[in-house]
């Protein structure tokens, strides 16, 4: 009977994955993928306060249980959703429980600042002009609509509009806008229309609170292939966010992937500098070992590293000086 079943249910399966791939997608691949990017990062943030509540609800809460549930919930509204009020909340209880005055005090003021952002966000964002053109306006602000349709329409309508003047300026000016559906689009737009011009306004959002956003930026300064957008993808090296999921570095991956597949040598001047900050360095080096063969400037470098106080620099090096050996046994 088990067989039975597990028979059928991979013959639905395969019929449902047929089906989805003759039937024609209601939403544009890329607002899929839109969609799907921000329930990732919702469901880590989920993920993060379900570990913070596990630390709450032990038969004995001692003060290094509340300690790190209030590690756990600095870590959502930094590195997550910085919109989660529940977690805001919930650490202020926290730090009142610890007597942690400071630390309340702190929370408490960026609660009400997020409050009052999110309360005045509808209002403020209707005020937002992006362009004096009032069609390429109109477009810009669809950008950020509800409806996926909606939104999907406006970037193609975008898309056409590659020789109205003042499309980047008009884009870059909404990379700033409050709403990030906006943002995220106008960033794939500005990666899409390859314009390097845009380089320092998609730089800009690697100081946004969103991981999302930051990605975007991100993927679009790759398709750009500007010498100028390298300075920010060494930056990303040192990126907090980690993805639970995958267990990975997410920006810092993507970034150190870029650097060796998209700029190459192009951008092995700064990945030297970087390893000299103590920030960058751990990642600098990951992508050094990336390329093949090893430099003789990596290897001087990797070397070097084998005495830092970082364990992850040590693990880097030990790994580089590794790829090293083996690519000198083929010569």
């Amino acid at each position: 009977m088990r067989k039975i079943a597990f028979l059928l249910s991979l013959a639905l399966f395969v019929f449902l994955q047929f089906s989805y791939a003759q039937t024609p997608v209601s939403k544009p691949e890329q607002i899929i993928r839109e969609d799907q990017e921000e329930e990732a990062f919702k469901e880590e943030a989920k993920w993060h306060f379900t570990s913070a509540l596990e630390q709450l609800k032990k038969e004995t809460v001692s003060d290094n249980d509340r300690k790190e549930a209030a590690r756990i919930l600095n870590e959502i509204i930094d590195c997550y959703d910085p919109d989660d009020l529940e977690a805001y909340k919930l650490l202020i209880k926290i730090y009142r429980e610890l007597q942690d005055e400071k630390s309340k005090t702190i929370i408490e003021e960026r609660c009400r600042a997020r409050e009052k952002y999110l309360s005045e966000l509808a209002s403020e964002e209707s005020k937002e002009v992006y362009s004096k053109d009032s069609a390429l306006n109109t477009a810009l602000v669809s950008l950020g609509a509800q409806d996926p349709k909606q939104r999907a329409l406006a970037k193609k309508s975008l898309l056409a509009a590659l020789k109205t003047n003042g499309l980047t300026a008009g884009l870059s000016a909404a990379l700033s806008s409050r709403n990030i559906k906006r943002a995220k689009l106008a960033a794939d737009i500005l990666g899409e229309i390859k314009n390097p011009q845009a380089s320092a306004a998609l730089g800009g959002l690697l100081d946004s609170s969103s991981p999302a956003l930051k990605l975007r930026a991100l993927e679009a300064l790759s398709k750009t292939g500007a010498e100028a957008g390298i300075p920010y993808f060494i930056k990303a090296l040192s990126d907090d966010y980690y993805s639970h999921y995958e267990a990975k570095f997410r920006i810092r991956e993507y970034a150190s992937a870029t650097l060796f597949g998209v700029f190459k040598e192009k951008a092995l001047p700064l990945l030297y500098e970087a390893v000299k900050n103590e920030k960058l360095r751990w990642y600098a080096l990951e992508t050094l070992i990336r390329y093949s063969p090893v430099s003789a400037e990596t290897g001087a470098l990797l070397k070097k590293s084998l005495e830092d106080n970082n364990e992850k620099v040590v693990l880097a090096a030990i790994k580089g000086i590794e790829k090293i050996r083996e690519q000198e046994q083929f010569l």
